[in-house]
């Protein structure tokens, strides 16, 4: 049987309850390394680290860090001169961190869906006191042959206290 992490499955369901349904094709947790053109743009969420600490003498504090990953395929956005070629890395933008005219966090970005629902329940929260960073790039031939991938990263802390 294949093990489904709890915590990313909260994620991802706080995630498509809050996105538009055209935006992210498939969910995978853990990276598939190669995906079919057909199943993008998608989102990979994963579990970086863990670290686990005494929160007291009878409860444990576990530290967590997921990344979540999403990818666009850049072809789609291309016309015959490659003019558009940015206009993948502004759907990203958008998508992660989209902004208002005031600056303000669009509320369909990911950003801000993930920390305005800060409590996943049963004792686990996405730490708003620590940094999320957003990280950019692009790829070729990453994820499949002649794949032109836009993809972006961001980093979730969670946080979850346990008895021991």
């Amino acid at each position: 049987m294949t093990y489904l992490d709890p915590i990313l499955q909260k994620i991802f369901t706080l995630l498509k309850d809050n996105l538009d349904p055209a935006t992210i094709v498939s969910f995978y947790q853990g990276d598939p390394l190669m995906i079919p053109k057909s199943n993008l743009p998608c989102l990979i969420g994963v579990k970086d680290t863990t670290d686990i600490a005494d929160e007291s003498n009878a409860e444990d504090r576990h530290l967590m860090n997921y990344v979540i990953t999403v990818i666009i395929d850049i072809r789609d956005y291309l016309e015959e001169d490659m003019a558009d070629v940015h206009v993948a890395d502004q759907k990203m933008w958008d998508l992660f961190e989209g902004r208002n005219e005031d600056y303000t966090l669009k509320t369909n970005s990911i950003v801000d869906i993930l920390r305005k629902n800060e409590d996943l329940g049963n004792n686990a929260h996405i730490d708003t006191t620590q940094a999320m960073r957003v990280d950019y790039g692009f790829t070729i031939g990453k994820r499949g042959e002649r794949s032109w991938a836009c993809e972006g990263y961001l980093n979730v802390p969670v946080f979850y206290s346990q008895l021991r």
